[in-house]
């Protein structure tokens, strides 16, 4: 596995409500993890979007394979997931709906849907309407993404938050099989990983400055 650096953010500087001060600096190559930790309001979800191109740093800049991500948007665009707060799905459609349309959006087939609804553990789930499913049923289908779209890099906000341990498990164990096969990710989280090779990547603490 190659250890040359794919994703880096070069001295970025955020701000939320004002302007942070500090710059900050991290990298992945492939196989690598980022975990954001901090308070509510430390800035994880801000940092999330700017790494994701949703926002524009108040300084500095993101790079994809050494470039600036503001020079190929798109290409940049098809090689990530993000999954944030609101999950995007349609409320009236059924769950192997929802997850039909992002398999096809962008054309990033990945695996079959029934696989990943029997990964999460909700195939049961898969003609049920989506806004009757609980939070933490919601959040696996959220999750069922990352196997039905193929990209590289996952940008995760608080991915676990609604899932009950048996899910945070299966979490695990879905992240730590991407970066097996040279993905990466950055996963902000409140929540610690029981798991010792995620409890071993590189942790990026942010504080209350934002």
């Amino acid at each position: 596995m190659s250890n040359a650096l794919i994703f880096e953010a070069r001295k970025l500087k955020l701000g939320r409500g004002s302007i942070a001060d500090w710059p900050l600096d991290f990298a992945l190559g492939a196989g690598q993890c980022c975990v954001l930790t901090g308070e509510n309001g430390s800035g994880k979800t801000t940092l999330l979007r700017v790494l994701c191109g949703l926002s524009e740093p108040l300084d500095g800049v993101v790079c994809w394979r050494g470039f600036p991500i503001t020079y190929h948007r798109q290409s940049y665009h098809r090689s990530f997931i993000y999954i944030g707060h609101k999950f995007g799905f349609r409320g009236g459609l059924s769950v192997a709906e929802n997850l039909a349309f992002y398999r096809h959006w962008g054309d990033r087939r990945g695996g079959d849907i029934d696989d990943a609804m029997a990964y999460l553990e909700i195939g049961n789930l898969a003609k049920r309407p989506y806004a009757v499913l609980s939070h933490g049923q919601q959040q696996r289908v959220a999750l069922c993404r990352l196997i039905v779209e193929k990209a590289q890099l996952w940008l995760l906000d608080e991915p676990t938050s609604a899932l009950d341990q048996q899910g945070h498990e299966i979490f695990q164990d879905l992240l730590l099989k991407h970066l097996a096969d040279g993905g990466m990710a950055v996963v902000a989280t409140h929540k610690a990983f029981e798991n010792k090779a995620l409890q071993d990547a590189h942790c990026l603490r942010l504080d209350n400055r934002f």
